[in-house]
């Protein structure tokens, strides 16, 4: 299989496919007990993953990976639990030195001084409504979903992720909420921030709106480019 197919398929490519293999399949989640190989139990929950509705359903990717809907349930029981054992390895707030680092990067790429992150909202969509306060998770944009704040770093890895609030609640509100938000003078230094989008408050915790720094950028090379000499 190509690699685009593959990760078509599998949402990544075939070398972190097998990375994240070697990274699980010591995980206590698998147990002693004889079962099928790591390697195919992590391409059924890839494929769960990558779908949706009829498509992950449990009895559908069973047929796929040849095995009946409880074992595919199992299967991605385990994996998730072996992917969630990874958490406190794999999700960690940068130092001081990364900081430096990290600003660099950001100054260098993309003309923000100081800056060591950015941060964003994203909604999960949900299948359904829930039962309870479902009508809290009725979003904007007319679906059902869960907000989730993410804070990454200049390669676009996360740093912090926050999530389970309804849908319709504003991104401020949930950086406020979080303990990265009320955090930010012990996370970065006094001249550090993360960037943000406009609906996100400036300055009050750390957080620099990108919006009207690009629209500056932009007027000033509109500007310069229209100077005669």
């Amino acid at each position: 299989m190509a690699d685009t197919e593959f990760k078509s398929e599998f949402r990544v490519s075939e070398e972190r496919f097998w990375m994240l293999v070697d990274l699980i399949k010591s995980s206590d989640a698998f147990g002693r007990r004889p079962q099928r190989s790591v390697e195919l139990q992590r391409f059924v929950f890839l494929h769960y993953l990558g779908f949706s509705g009829n498509g992950a359903s449990y009895s559908q990717i069973g047929r796929l990976g040849c095995c009946v809907a409880g074992t595919v349930m199992l299967y991605v029981t385990r994996c998730m639990y072996a992917v969630l054992q990874l958490r406190q390895s794999v999700l960690v707030w940068s130092d001081a030195r990364e900081h430096v680092e990290m600003a660099d990067a950001f100054q260098s790429e993309y003309l923000f001084p100081n800056c060591i992150c950015a941060v964003d909202s994203n909604l999960i969509p949900l299948a359904f409504k829930l039962e309870m306060c479902g009508e809290d998770y009725y979003t904007r944009k007319g679906t059902y979903a869960v907000n989730t704040m993410i804070v990454c770093d200049d390669r676009r890895q996360i740093r912090y992720i926050y999530s389970g609030w309804p849908g319709s609640a504003h991104d401020q509100r949930v950086f406020k909420n979080s303990r990265f938000g009320s955090s930010t003078d012990a996370l970065m230094g006094s001249t550090q921030y993360v960037v943000a989008d406009s609906a996100y408050l400036p300055s009050l915790y750390g957080v620099c709106m990108s919006f009207h720094l690009s629209r500056t950028l932009v007027l000033a090379e509109e500007i310069e480019r229209a100077m005669p000499f």
